[in-house]
């Protein structure tokens, strides 16, 4: 098993806990996370789209892969406003916390300023959540929730598994220095995701998830 296949394991299992617990089958809880998830979701082609466009002649394979990647992701925070239109809400209702914003706008740091590689820890936190516990999730979710506004959460379980082993395929030869930085970014996704959730929590009522882990 590679370094970064195993980082990656152990950062989804030490988020599988909290992240399960979550009460996703609250309508005040859901909406909240659709909403954030939103406000991020928002500018994913676009740092997508950054990444692609620094990387060097040499690596003309990422180049190409992290446009394709963009027209894939596109318009899918709009799938968002609509379940959040089956539950009765609009994105007004909502304003962006600080672990969401924490969470997308670190990316510019990472890509400009370190190496565009480096977003890959955002993207395989992120997409390993829905690959790893999305199902669990949904299965919480629809206890409490219209099925009609689980639009969002599927698209992801089922497009998301694809998504990682093409990751993993571009990254079979990363370099160690390239590795070091990936997975520095994805522990630090994980953190600022774990904050959001926390803070969804507490916005929607649910006092008890502040101080796990």
């Amino acid at each position: 098993m590679s370094v970064l296949k195993k980082a990656y394991e152990l950062e989804m299992a030490k988020v599988k806990q909290i992240v399960c617990e979550m009460p996703w089958g609250d309508p005040a809880f859901y909406c909240e996370w659709m909403a954030q998830t939103y406000f991020y979701c928002s500018y994913t082609t676009r740092i997508i789209g950054l990444a692609g466009s620094l990387f060097p002649i040499s690596r003309n394979n990422l180049h190409f892969r992290f446009f394709d990647h963009a027209r894939e992701e596109k318009n899918h925070e709009r799938i968002i406003l609509n379940d959040l239109k089956t539950m009765g809400k609009k994105i007004d209702d909502y304003s962006c916390f600080s672990s969401t914003a924490a969470l997308y706008r670190t990316q510019y740091y990472w890509i400009q300023n370190v190496n565009p590689m480096s977003v890959y820890g955002y993207f395989l936190f992120l997409e390993g959540i829905a690959v790893e516990h999305g199902p669990g999730i949904v299965e919480q979710t629809r206890k409490g929730n219209p099925e009609k506004s689980l639009k969002f959460i599927k698209v992801h379980v089922e497009e998301d598994v694809d998504h990682m082993g093409e990751h993993f395929k571009m990254l079979a030869d990363v370099t160690p220095e390239e590795t070091e930085m990936i997975i520095e970014n994805m522990r630090q996704t994980s953190d600022y995701y774990i904050a959001l959730l926390k803070d969804v929590a507490e916005k929607s009522g649910h006092q008890g998830f502040r101080k796990s882990a």
